[in-house]
């Protein structure tokens, strides 16, 4: 409930008026630590250890939205982490102040760690990118056993792939290519070229796809090989695509590359969503957004770098 609020200390009753004491902001400051502390890293560290049982009620049914979610706000919980550790009333070490409204057996305690988060982000998302390192290998090993006449020995990812290689290709959707590695018949990467009459016209953006091998039951890791400056994508190339969020329970019709392809092309061709949760570049959703049209110039004039960039490439 009272992170539905922007100041949840308002929430309380008796407590709907600002007092000037400056608890309000404390009170933010503490909500944002232990959201970061035990809804992100607490909970992703069950999910990754893959805990059938946890304090903090994780269920393994959500475990593909949680590591997708977690790789598209990376950034995003390192920023704020590292935002509020430059302030010096909240150092490491800060004990919480304890709200009026607070007592023993329900309230915040606790000290401000903000090493100790970045510390913690830092593993996890390591970890993470690791498993993918590790569907890269795999799809390598299995493609050479492929090439060896080894099918039987082969995973579901592969023969998948391979029966709807014809498809995939046939129903890209204008303005992309895609094809797979040679090397490797779990990594693919497709073209895009950037649609004309759009701030990206003229430029042809490569996307990885990396297949894990219990594909399509999990979702593919899909990221920008190519710089883009977008508030939809973050600086590591991992755009915003809510099929990817919502795997399990998606419409089968979006679960297709091409569908995600189809995605991807939305994102260069449609206005970026105001909406904040959406947001995975906050540098380029302020310029875009801006008031100032100095900024809004600033924010064409980097993609046009990466425009130029991509011809480059």
């Amino acid at each position: 409930q009272s992170l539905l609020h922007e100041k949840p200390y308002h929430n309380e009753p008796s407590f709907e008026q600002d007092d000037g004491s400056g608890d309000i902001q404390r009170y933010n400051d503490k909500i944002l630590h232990e959201t970061v502390r035990v809804a992100v890293c607490d909970v992703m560290e069950d999910t990754i250890q893959n805990r059938a049982t946890s304090s903090n009620g994780v269920s393994p049914i959500f475990q593909h939205t949680r590591r997708q979610l977690f790789l598209m706000y990376h950034e995003r919980y390192l920023h704020e982490v590292q935002r509020m550790s430059e302030r010096n009333d909240i150092r490491d070490g800060t004990q919480f102040k304890k709200m009026p409204f607070e007592c023993a057996n329900n309230g915040m305690s606790g000290s401000f760690q903000w090493t100790k988060l970045r510390t913690r982000l830092g593993k996890l998302h390591a970890t993470l990118m690791s498993e993918i390192d590790d569907w890269r290998r795999q799809g390598a090993e299995q493609t050479s056993l492929l090439k060896a006449h080894h099918d039987a020995a082969v995973n579901s990812c592969i023969h998948y792939l391979r029966q709807q290689e014809d498809r995939i290709r046939h129903e890209m959707p204008e303005g992309a290519s895609i094809g797979a590695d040679e090397t490797n018949a779990c990594v693919w990467v497709a073209t895009i070229f950037g649609p004309s009459e759009t701030l990206w016209d003229g430029g042809m953006f490569q996307v990885e796809f990396i297949f894990p091998p219990d594909f399509p039951e999990a979702p593919p890791f899909v990221h920008f090989l190519t710089s883009m400056f977008h508030p939809h994508i973050n600086s590591q190339g991992v755009p915003y695509l809510r099929t990817l969020v919502i795997w399990k329970h998606a419409d089968p019709k979006e679960k297709t590359i091409s569908a995600l392809v189809g995605q991807l092309i939305s994102l260069l061709t449609v206005e970026p969503s105001p909406e904040p949760a959406t947001h995975l570049n906050n540098t380029a959703a302020d310029l875009h957004f801006s008031r100032s049209d100095d900024e809004r110039k600033e924010y064409k004039r980097h993609v046009k770098r990466c425009v130029q960039r991509s011809m480059d490439m």
